[in-house]
């Protein structure tokens, strides 16, 4: 599934979606309580997907796109954490899986993903929360296109790192730029990022 962490919660995460022991997809959504050890089920997403892609903004959890292996998804749902409630967002202006969602001052940005599950897109595709409106390439598109990357968001940075490329995206600037090769040239990792350092795992 697609672990996802709110800034006014650090002592727990969410867990979204994902796959199922014999393949299927899931629709689940998980809290864990760091202090406690605990994990609580929450309310089911409306749509069982896997290869989503995840936010949390101001006390709400957003889902976009993703694919049932069937199709592939321009859903955008909102969980709102307070009442335990989902509910259909806007449509994505394209379907598409495998992509990175992450938040910046009032807005959302989807960054790379698949329309096929073969040929990655670079576009960013960016939504206004406040007016609840998408814009198709509302973001400086990546240098090169990439889906089923791992990525950290560090302050006004975004990294996506996957096959053997670094690339790095300053939200003030609205900018990319590539940084070293990416020797393991692996997909499907998680990533997290320090003051000095990226550290990606598994893949």
């Amino acid at each position: 599934g697609a672990l996802v962490r709110c800034p006014d919660q650090p002592d727990s995460f969410y867990v979204v979606g994902g796959i199922m022991r014999g393949g299927d997809n899931s629709a689940a959504l998980y809290q864990y309580d760091i202090l406690n050890a605990s994990w609580q089920q929450l309310s089911d997403r409306p749509r069982a997907t896997r290869g989503v892609a995840t936010a949390c903004y101001e006390g709400k959890i957003y889902v976009a796109g993703g694919t049932d292996l069937e199709t592939i998804s321009n859903n955008l749902y909102i969980y709102d954490i307070a009442t335990d409630a989902w509910r259909d967002g806007p449509a994505m202006p394209d379907e598409v899986a495998g992509g990175k969602l992450v938040a910046w001052e009032g807005k959302l940005y989807h960054v790379g993903g698949s329309r096929d599950l073969d040929a990655a897109v670079a576009r960013v595709d960016m939504y206004d929360i406040a007016s609840g409106t998408w814009t198709a390439g509302g973001g400086a598109p990546m240098a090169i296109g990439l889906f089923g990357f791992a990525s950290a968001q560090a302050g006004q940075f975004f990294y996506a790192v996957g096959d053997r490329y670094t690339q790095r995206y300053d939200f003030s600037t609205n900018t990319w730029e590539m940084g070293p090769t990416f020797t393991s040239q692996r997909a499907f990792s998680g990533m997290v990022a320090t003051v000095t350092h990226l550290y990606v795992m598994g893949g």
